[in-house]
């Protein structure tokens, strides 16, 4: 690749749209192939090199008009997102939505298409203002701090998704090095974005050294140093663990009785139940501590069906273990909460419950309402429920005999602050339930359980991750899966575990790393806009 761009510099390519544009869509596809793939991950660390090699050389030329670089950008954006967002084609004909199958197409069009899209028209910025640092007095002095600048930049992009309901951080760099645990270490320290941070820089260094000819050995340099320091600092924080354990093993178990969507909304809650209690039965009397059903494994409220919650009741009870258990919970005809619900080894089932509080757009409930109805109305009736879900408000950490328990309900785990309040609130052990039983056996599913490694390493927790087709897993502090059992599989995965205490840095810091960032790429900024306003003045008083 490296010997290619050379070849694609010396031919002076890069002026010209159309190669520019292919490189950029190569680059994007590439990259998200990466996120969507990580057996291939360790292509990511050269897969941004063509469109960082046009974005700098874009952005250093004042000549070059900024909406060209946001059309860059969104070039390079959306054949990213188009990747990573591909799966939802698998939710096609949507058959057990009940929905006709032109309108399945049109959801499916809408959920990838729009919704590559709508991620896009933000980081498309992300050139656009390089651009505006790099022509900046400073940056012009140091050109090299573009390499640190837009690494900076991409961090907030990734963070900023987290924040309203539009921003979906599922194609976070971090994913892509999800096979090779020992470059996802520094997530402990400073969270994902610290990773993706490195990774920016190095394809950064090589993109820089291939435009600046005199500078090209201390590019290499550098980002050969920047890998090594990451490989490094993977080996000494895996051998350094911050946190405590109890010291007891425990085992747990993961249930995957591989109902899906289609069958357990069309199929007799009876029929379900059997299937999970059966696997259960089988765990218990394997010696489990800990079991756990996946997301509103049968779709009720335990606590308004007798038939199924005294059975499990007794169950714990006669095996001394504990239940922790995807369920509904209705506080009333309309408050109904996507939850997870514990039975402890006396046979008690724990008043208090943790609801759901990432909920998923027009999955369980949709936003702007009177606006969606008005102008795309078919997205209205992908969800199986006849109201939307409400929004849980807090960790909820479960107090058992064994330890402090805390929960996430599937899309809760693709947003890094959850698993830091639940690990502040002093859970020792995290426990993920999770549908994806929409994606069938798509990258999706395996994405999806990537972003549980994120959660297990920044909070230096084993996560049980219990998915209703799949994938479940058990995951260690480093990432590592103990066991695991693949999508459309019905069976269960047992581990041995340590209930784990303490706090890792980034639990403690937070997201103190993309702050700083912020902070310093909103202060290039700034002085680039006080630059900017001062010429204007001096040029106005000259005419004067």
């Amino acid at each position: 690749m490296i010997a290619m761009l050379k070849r694609i510099e010396a031919q002076t390519w890069l002026r010209s749209s159309k190669w520019r544009s292919v490189l950029l869509i190569v680059s994007g596809l590439l990259t998200g192939l990466c996120v969507s793939f990580p057996a291939i991950g360790v292509l990511e660390w050269v897969s941004l090199v063509p469109a960082l090699t046009i974005f700098f050389s874009m952005s250093s030329d004042e000549n070059v008009p900024l909406r060209r670089l946001y059309r860059g950008g969104l070039i390079f954006n959306y054949s990213f997102s188009v990747v990573i967002f591909h799966w939802f084609f698998y939710m096609y004909p949507l058959e057990f939505t009940g929905v006709t199958p032109v309108i399945a197409l049109a959801i499916v069009l809408v959920a990838t298409l729009g919704l590559s899209l709508l991620q896009s028209l933000f980081g498309a910025l992300i050139p656009v203002l390089l651009a505006l640092v790099s022509r900046g007095r400073i940056v012009k002095k140091l050109p090299y701090l573009q390499v640190i600048i837009l690494a900076g930049l991409w961090c907030v992009r990734e963070w900023a998704q987290t924040l309203t309901w539009t921003g979906v951080p599922w194609g976070r760099l971090a994913l892509g090095q999800a096979s090779i645990p020992l470059m996802l270490q520094t997530a402990s320290w400073f969270g994902s974005y610290a990773v993706t941070f490195v990774i920016v820089l190095v394809n950064g260094c090589i993109a820089f050294a291939l435009l600046h000819a005199d500078r090209r050995r201390l590019c290499a340099l550098v980002g050969i140093g920047v890998f090594a320091l990451q490989l490094t600092l993977g080996g000494i924080i895996m051998l350094t663990d911050t946190t405590r354990s109890s010291g007891d093993m425990l085992k747990v178990v993961a249930i995957q009785g591989n109902v899906g969507s289609a069958d357990k909304w069309q199929t007799s809650n009876d029929e379900t139940f059997e299937i999970y209690y059966a696997l259960t039965v089988q765990a218990a009397e394997q010696g489990a501590d800990v079991i756990v059903w996946p997301e509103t494994a049968v779709p009720v409220d335990f606590d308004g069906l007798t038939r199924y919650r005294d059975p499990l009741l007794e169950l714990a009870k006669d095996h001394h273990v504990i239940l922790v258990l995807g369920a509904f919970v209705h506080q009333s005809a309309d408050e109904t909460y996507n939850a997870v619900r514990l039975i402890d080894e006396t046979g008690t089932m724990h008043e208090n419950f943790y609801a759901k509080r990432h909920l998923v757009p027009f999955g369980e409930y949709v936003p702007l309402r009177p606006v969606i109805e008005a102008v795309l109305p078919f997205l209205t009736e992908i969800s199986m429920l006849s109201s939307d879900t409400l929004a849980g408000e807090d960790a909820a950490v479960f107090e058992t005999e064994l330890g402090h328990i805390g929960a996430l309900v599937c899309f809760d785990s693709i947003y890094e602050q959850l698993g830091l309040d639940a690990a502040r609130e002093d859970a020792e052990l995290l426990c993920i339930v999770t549908n994806d039983s929409w994606f069938f056996d798509s990258a999706a599913v395996y994405m999806h359980n990537a972003q549980a490694k994120l959660r297990a390493i920044e909070t230096g927790r084993y996560v049980v991750r219990a998915a209703n087709t799949g994938v479940s897993s058990v995951i260690t502090p480093t990432g590592k899966e103990l066991a695991r059992l693949d999508a459309l599989e019905e069976g269960i995965v047992t581990a041995e575990i340590e209930m784990r205490s303490g706090m890792t840095l980034y639990t403690l810091v937070g997201n103190l790393f993309v702050y700083i960032c912020l902070i310093g790429c909103a202060g290039l900024l700034a002085e680039r806009t006080a630059n900017g306003i001062y010429h204007c003045v001096k040029t106005a008083k000259s005419k004067k």
